[in-house]
């Protein structure tokens, strides 16, 4: 969507990057969770966070900040197996049948984390 030329007024838009031609005001910012499917963390050894480099991971398509937010962390996802998936619903959704790894705003993950999904 073309949102500088568009017939849009205003959007909510997550996420770091800059929209040229137009206006921005954060509205709140998000933590953020590694997250992996009970099952799959237990075929890992994870002994640091280097190790979930190791694992698949799912990140969506044109949403760059999960890789930069583990970037910030010393996790370079470079040489581990990517599957880039079109929206972040299915990113989710393929994270939750125990296909690989994700990160994902707290927000939208809070629950299913308390109850060890």
């Amino acid at each position: 969507m073309d949102l500088a030329t568009g017939d849009i007024d205003l959007t909510i838009q997550f996420g770091l990057d800059v929209w040229p031609g137009l206006q921005a005001e954060k509205l709140v910012g998000a933590g953020y969770y590694i997250i992996g499917h009970p099952d799959l963390m237990r075929r890992l050894t994870v002994k640091s966070p280097k190790d979930m480099l190791l694992a698949p991971w799912l990140l969506e398509r044109k949403f760059t900040e999960p890789e930069h937010i583990l970037k910030l962390r010393g996790l370079d996802l470079a040489q581990s197996a990517i599957t880039r998936i079109a929206i972040n619903a299915l990113v989710l959704a393929t994270e939750q049948a125990g296909l690989g790894h994700a990160i994902q705003p707290k927000f939208l993950v809070d629950a299913d984390v308390a109850e060890g999904r």
